[in-house]
């Protein structure tokens, strides 16, 4: 049988929709999104480097990651796209527990659901995620684990795009596990969970996460200016000093009060 998402934007961005197999029109929406806006916002750096672009926003001033880390990262980084081949399609199985469309309810063609429909799907799915996230990260700046598996993300200290994705493999499982319960509790909360939801979910979550490590505060980038998100700039301290700021967002950090070496040093730096 054949799968079609319907509408104008559909028909820009879904040309593949045609794919027979749900679970390859899964795996494809995840590549597509990654490739626009993990891959896109780090070619985008990549200029910034190479021809001294935004040079003024940088937040660490001259101070750059190690080229030879970074190709590492990069080399880490398409690794993890031919693994993805296996990995993503688990992910559908996973969402499609249960009967019919499963517990996350997804829905793979039809026409697209109302704006607000989306904006409040990703936004639970983000909150939620916010959650996961902030209490594994710190479970991973323990001893017994930091060492183990959360160092591989801390050797840079001056944050970079591609640097997002590098991880141990117990880390990344983890972030997994955050990526996906979350949007897919969202989806059992509405009663379905459109393919075209979780795709700009996807395209959300890859610029937020490049934008938090890319080591410059832009002047055009959302994530500083909407008093939610921390910024590069919290998440950049986070690497160079190896303390707080653990949330993609500022709530449990501020509940927690552990934002509060970096509010310190924001002050001092104003002085």
């Amino acid at each position: 049988y054949q799968r079609r998402v319907h509408g104008t934007l559909s028909e820009c961005l879904f040309f593949f929709a045609m794919i027979e197999h749900p679970v390859a029109f899964w795996v494809v929406v995840h590549y597509v999104s990654r490739m626009l806006f993990f891959w896109g916002s780090n070619l985008f750096l990549l200029g910034c480097w190479k021809f001294g672009w935004f040079r003024s926003s940088r937040i660490q001033g001259e101070k750059l990651p190690d080229r030879q880390l970074v190709w590492k990262a990069v080399v880490h980084s398409v690794v993890d796209d031919v693994i993805s081949l296996f990995v993503i399609p688990l992910s559908y199985y996973l969402m499609h527990l249960g009967p019919h469309s499963g517990w996350s309810r997804i829905r793979m063609e039809g026409e697209f659901p109302n704006l607000w429909t989306f904006v409040w799907q990703i936004a639970v799915g983000y909150l939620g995620y916010d959650f996961m996230f902030y209490w594994s990260h710190r479970m991973l700046h323990l001893r017994i684990f930091y060492a183990r598996v959360h160092k591989q993300h801390h050797n840079f200290k001056a944050t970079t795009g591609i640097a997002a994705t590098y991880s141990h493999g117990f880390e990344t499982f983890l972030n997994l596990l955050s990526w996906f319960l979350p949007i897919g509790f969202a989806g059992w909360l509405n009663g379905e969970l459109h393919i075209a939801v979780l795709f700009a979910y996807y395209s959300f979550r890859w610029l937020e996460t490049v934008d938090a490590h890319c080591g410059y505060n832009f002047p055009f980038s959302p994530f500083r200016w909407i008093p939610l998100f921390g910024g590069a700039d919290a998440h950049d301290y986070h690497h160079s000093h190896n303390v707080g700021n653990f949330g993609a967002t500022v709530i449990w950090d501020s509940l927690m009060k552990t934002n509060r070496h970096y509010k310190s040093w924001k002050l001092r730096s104003r002085m």
